[in-house]
Formats: C-alpha cells, structure tokens, sequence
C-alpha cells in the first residue's frame, strides 16, 4: 500500500534560517506545487489564540481550515 501525503505543508523558520531555499529546492520537484512567499499568518495566529483553540475537534478544524 502507498500512502501519498496530500497537505498542506509549512515550511517555517527563523530569518535566514534556509527556509526559502528549502522551499525552492522542492519546488524543483516536478510533483510538488508551491507558492513561496512569506506570510503573518502565524503570529497572527499566536496573538489570536481563540482561533486556533481546540483544532482537535472536528468542526473547529474545519472552521480553521476553511
């Protein structure tokens, strides 16, 4: 049986930690699509912890995937 990872994958890190040139060598992959650009989502995320409270639930995973 193969099992084949479907995402959403994150590359983070720190500044100058190699996080874009990690996402630029898989993004040679020819099966690999991405979008390498930076975000706030994160932080945002961190400052607004109501948000992303309780992800084990499923409906709340849902709300936050969407």
């Amino acid at each position: 049986m193969t099992n084949i990872f479907r995402g959403p994958f994150f590359i983070i890190g720190k500044p100058r930690s190699g996080t874009k040139l990690l996402a630029m060598i898989l993004g040679q992959h020819p099966d690999i699509a991405l979008e390498v650009s930076e975000t706030q989502f994160i932080p945002y995320y961190l400052k607004n912890r109501k948000l992303i409270e309780n992800l084990h639930v499923k409906e709340n995973l849902i709300k936050f995937y969407n």
